[in-house]
């Protein structure tokens, strides 16, 4: 009948607490959204899952934005872990219009367009409306064409773009002939200047991509005035528009003996310096053919 009495501490066994957080839906475009699981182990149940964004709530969270995001999870015994995680996107696939020229006529597909595409995921994949498959677009009519960049993760992206009438429907290989001259109609100085306006910078550009295509051919750029200033004022000025254009294409890249320039002041009127409308028309720039080159 001897007793004895004793006492023992019983302890729960807790594991320690893990916390993994993974994302269940990556983003493949530009502008969506991902979700975001937390896997807890461990610790004492219930959880407190106490997110970043205090909107969120709970293991699983969707409509998560890219950037880095933080969890904290607490148990019921005190414990704490904390898990960051960073949800990536491809940057948006944009598409820059660097390059343009018009058509010849309204029935002619000799337009081109150049594209510039940056963002999304490689390989991207371009194609315009009427088939072509490259950077650069070279049978447009005038009017409006759309192209479609898609990139490997299957994200579009469009863009619209206008050609227009060329400013010098003259400058065509195979209807051009060796001292032929063409008037830049859409190039103008303003009085007592020889500097390029930048609203003149398409024709201009139109010029310099028809030299670099035509890697043979060598021209004139030719300066004139009207009859009102002195001759030697309009040999100076006349000769420095004519320069401000060729310097233009060499600056580009063409090389400066195929891009000759003069000066004629006033001695090739082409019209009476009796009226204004005469005078404006004195008052320009032409192209001569110096060379087709074969």
């Amino acid at each position: 009948g001897c007793s004895a009495v004793g006492k023992a501490d019983v302890r729960e066994d807790i594991q320690p607490l893990t916390l993994v957080l993974e994302e269940t839906r990556a983003i493949r475009c530009a502008g969506e959204l991902s979700v975001l699981q937390a896997t807890v182990r461990g610790g004492k149940p219930p959880y407190i899952y106490k997110w970043s964004n205090p909107q969120w709530a709970g293991a699983e969270v969707g409509r998560v934005p890219p950037g880095t995001h933080s969890l904290e999870v607490a148990d019921a015994s005190g414990l704490i872990q904390t898990a960051n995680y960073t949800v990536q996107a491809p940057a948006p696939i944009k598409v820059e219009v660097v390059k343009k020229t018009g058509a010849t006529t309204e029935r002619t597909d000799d337009g081109r367009a150049s594209v510039e595409v940056r963002g999304g995921t490689p390989p991207l994949r371009i194609e315009w409306g009427n088939g072509e498959t490259q950077a650069e677009a070279r049978k447009l009519t005038q009017g409006q064409h759309r192209l479609t960049v898609t990139d490997a993760s299957g994200c579009t992206a469009e863009a619209v773009v206008e050609i227009g009438k060329r400013n010098l429907p003259e400058l065509t290989p195979g209807m051009l002939s060796s001292g032929q001259t063409i008037r830049m109609e859409q190039l103008r100085f303003d009085g007592d200047s020889s500097s390029i306006k930048e609203e003149f910078m398409p024709t201009l550009n139109e010029l310099y991509e028809f030299m670099l295509d035509n890697g043979k051919i060598v021209i004139e750029i030719g300066g004139h005035t009207n009859s009102v200033p002195p001759d030697e004022y309009c040999d100076r000025l006349s000769s420095a528009r004519a320069k401000a254009v060729a310097e233009y294409l060499t600056t580009k890249g063409i090389d400066s003996r195929r891009v000759l320039h003069k000066g004629y002041g006033k001695r090739k009127p082409v019209a009476s310096n009796t009226t204004p409308e005469g005078r404006a028309l004195n008052q320009r720039v032409e192209i001569k053919i110096l060379t087709l080159g074969g």
